[in-house]
């Protein structure tokens, strides 16, 4: 593609949908050049095929969804009037399956 602006695509999915855009780009020799490849579980199956995750603590997610249920129970005038944002931690594993996104050729 001379002249051309060539961007790095992205995909962001599940470890097993992961690891089959993962398998099917090698194929074709896109990764990580061409298309980044995220996954958003650090399944073990992420691990063994090279992709990038996020894990997050679905432990203390439950916890804080049952928290709030709690809390609305015990106040039903708040009930559908609730909002705000929590945080719950997060790691990123970064492995081969992205890239940075390219820089625009110079036309």
């Amino acid at each position: 593609m001379a002249g051309s602006a060539r961007k790095a695509g992205g995909s962001r999915c599940g470890s097993r949908s992961a690891a089959g855009l993962n398998a099917s780009a090698k194929e074709t020799a896109l990764l990580p050049e061409d298309l980044s490849v995220t996954g958003f579980d650090n399944a073990a199956l992420a691990a063994r095929n090279g992709i990038t995750t996020v894990s997050q603590d679905f432990g203390e997610m439950a916890k804080m969804a049952l928290n709030m249920i709690f809390y609305q129970l015990a106040n039903p005038a708040l009930i559908n009037n609730c909002s705000g944002v929590s945080h719950i931690r997060s790691v990123l594993w970064e492995r081969w399956s992205t890239a940075p996104a390219k820089e625009p050729e110079a036309r």
